[in-house]
């Protein structure tokens, strides 16, 4: 805080009325943006408004997971493709790296394979941290 008030006062000022709980990201190495909301189910619905309103079978047709091995996947999407990787912990969405979250490519490839979401989440949103 220091080091901010030598630049710019003005923004120690703003900084300083925040409490501390308010500034997690800040604490985090990773690079976090584009962070509106860190609520799985909230992102999840939103991009599948359309699909919940399907019968069953054709909601299952919206959202297509192929295993490419144990940790890889190509997800379909509205016939777009993305290329997810578990282990990597990445998805050509990029938002698997970003939120350093499951995105719902992920989390329909981690459900078709019966594992726990919460193991590919950063430590960065346990409880503990």
């Amino acid at each position: 805080m220091s080091d901010i008030t030598k630049v710019d006062k003005k923004t120690y000022d703003y900084l300083i009325e925040e409490p501390p709980e308010r500034w997690t990201c800040s604490c985090s190495p990773q690079r976090k943006y584009d962070m509106l909301t860190t609520n799985i189910v909230e992102s999840m619905n939103s991009i599948q408004l359309e699909a919940r309103e399907l019968p069953i079978l054709r909601m299952m047709d919206f959202i297509q997971v192929f295993p490419v091995d144990s940790w890889r996947s190509r997800v379909e999407e509205e016939g777009i493709t993305f290329l997810l990787d578990l282990n990597k912990r990445t998805c050509d969405c990029f938002q698997f790296q970003f939120d350093e979250l499951p995105c719902m490519h992920a989390i329909v490839a981690i459900e078709k394979r019966n594992i726990k979401k919460s193991n590919f989440c950063s430590h960065w949103y346990l409880k503990e941290s």
